[in-house]
């Protein structure tokens, strides 16, 4: 498996914010998610804090694999 690395962007947030949720929701959480899809943007605007996107980059992967961000 090969993986690239980048900078999460402004338009990851979508992505970012359902992945919180995602997370809240399977650790019974979710009720105590504060952030909105503005908010993620908010982060990647400010200093000191940093998003990843690590994208599975193999052939057989690229389609159909959905891509993490961190």
């Amino acid at each position: 498996m090969r993986f690239s690395v980048r900078a999460a962007r402004q338009e990851d947030c979508t992505d970012i914010q359902r992945m919180i949720m995602e997370l809240a929701v399977y650790e019974k959480m979710a009720d105590q998610v504060k952030i909105s899809h503005e908010g993620a943007e908010d982060l990647t605007k400010e200093e000191g804090w940093h998003m990843l996107r690590f994208h599975d980059t193999t052939s057989a992967c690229k389609e159909a694999a959905p891509q993490r961000i961190l």
